[in-house]
């Protein structure tokens, strides 16, 4: 198990457990109906855009402890790129989106 930092206490101990079982419950939610969850993928509800976004934090989270800040700075850079390239030069055009653009398909 890879731990929150070198020095880590007892209180990071709880705070891994609550990280794993955000984790489980992200995992559990998608997979609970999982026929209405793939169906809904082009229109997501409010509840399936958060636990994306958690997913997405959680996997963040873990690429920093097992692999190291490189990778994640690597990471989220792709991730600030998909919702900051509006503002980028023509040159790189892409189909980039804002997150109350995606939020406003999910209400």
């Amino acid at each position: 198990m890879f731990p929150l930092s070198k020095k880590a206490g007892t209180w990071t101990r709880w705070l891994d457990v609550g990280l794993t079982i955000l984790g489980v419950a992200t995992i559990v939610y998608a997979l609970w109906d999982l026929d209405k969850f793939i169906r809904r993928s082009t229109l997501p509800d409010p509840a399936d855009f958060i636990m994306g976004i958690i997913a997405i934090l959680l996997l963040v989270e873990i690429s920093r402890r097992a692999v190291d800040i490189t990778f994640t700075l690597v990471l989220v850079g792709f991730l600030l790129y998909a919702f900051l390239a509006i503002i980028c030069p023509v040159r790189f055009p892409t189909r980039a989106t804002t997150l109350t653009a995606s939020w406003a398909t999910c209400t």
